[in-house]
């Protein structure tokens, strides 16, 4: 049975949970991990903490960071949903 990190595409490291790269990243893999790495470190919160989810601004898609911090929902961009 999967547990519900790894349902969701995270996988466990030594010192972290990595976010697998979305499929539209596959190629891009290495990019993928440093922008959520960056996104991460912006939003100054630990790894297994937060939500990957895409928002639509301006008819584009977008990955954002999004956990909560008491009765707040906080986002931090992570990347575009495809690679540029």
């Amino acid at each position: 049975m999967a547990t519900i990190a790894e349902a969701l595409g995270e996988s466990k490291t030594e010192d972290a949970v990595a976010v697998d790269a979305p499929e539209e990243w596959a190629e891009d893999a290495d990019e993928w991990n440093e922008k959520i790495n960056e996104a991460y470190e912006a939003a100054e919160i630990a790894r297994p903490k937060g939500t990957l989810t895409v928002k639509t601004i301006d008819d584009r898609e977008y990955y954002y960071l999004q956990w909560r911090e008491g009765e707040q929902v906080k986002s931090q961009y992570v990347a575009p949903v495809g690679p540029s």
